[in-house]
């Protein structure tokens, strides 16, 4: 089994063979059984279970399908109501960045920082104009 928690094979020379040699077996298995036609296409487990290569358990989607599947690409951020402050990603408090689009930033927590650093510049200037020092 490989660190990822999928089950290889050893098969060099496989057409689904990776660089090492090891052929993942789900994806074995679905070739084999004539639902990998398409080689860049990924093989998902149903239930999630990684070692679980039975061919009831697998299905053969597109690699952009099985990215949202498994919200991969930005989704665990996209589902987050709240910022880690707890200030709401509504429409008043959230501030996206057009050169950024996937990106958005509390507004609350901007503020926030933005006047924390500003004290500390003013605390700075200050200090550093007394005499002796």
């Amino acid at each position: 089994m490989a660190p990822t928690g999928y089950v290889h094979l050893w098969m060099p020379g496989h057409v689904l063979a990776l660089p090492n040699g090891y052929v993942p077996e789900h994806r074995l298995v679905a070739y084999e059984a004539g639902l990998l036609v398409d080689l860049s296409d990924d093989v998902h487990h149903k239930n999630g279970t990684k070692d679980d290569n039975r061919l009831e358990n697998l299905e053969v989607r597109t690699h952009g399908d099985h990215t949202r599947e498994h919200d991969l690409v930005g989704g665990a951020n996209r589902r987050k109501t709240h910022c880690p402050a707890g200030h709401p990603y509504d429409e008043a408090n959230t501030k996206r960045v057009p050169s950024r689009p996937n990106s958005r930033y509390c507004r609350a927590c901007h503020r926030e920082e933005t006047r924390r650093r500003r004290l500390r510049a003013r605390l700075a200037a200050t200090t550093s104009k007394r005499p002796g020092a």
